[in-house]
């Protein structure tokens, strides 16, 4: 495995972090995940170049931050 593969899989809980920050300013939680996947796809663009294959990673990374996210808060419901 590559570093460029390796620092990019860290990007998914950067993006988790930034939805974290930017939570508190959504009322309705339904835009949570669009808001991931918009945030994963930006950053994944800053980190990588423009190109469509980055703009696919980055999808992928804010689905992925997303899922991290619902997991988390199914876990908080189960307690």
């Amino acid at each position: 495995m590559e570093l460029y593969q390796v620092l990019q899989a860290t990007l998914v809980p950067i993006v988790s972090l930034l939805v974290e920050v930017f939570k508190p300013f959504i009322k309705d939680t339904r835009y949570i995940p669009i808001l991931s996947v918009c945030i994963g796809i930006a950053v994944n663009l800053f980190y990588s170049g423009v190109s469509v294959l980055s703009g696919v990673q980055g999808l992928i990374i804010g689905l992925a931050a997303s899922g991290l996210y619902d997991t988390t808060e199914i876990k908080d419901l189960l307690k």
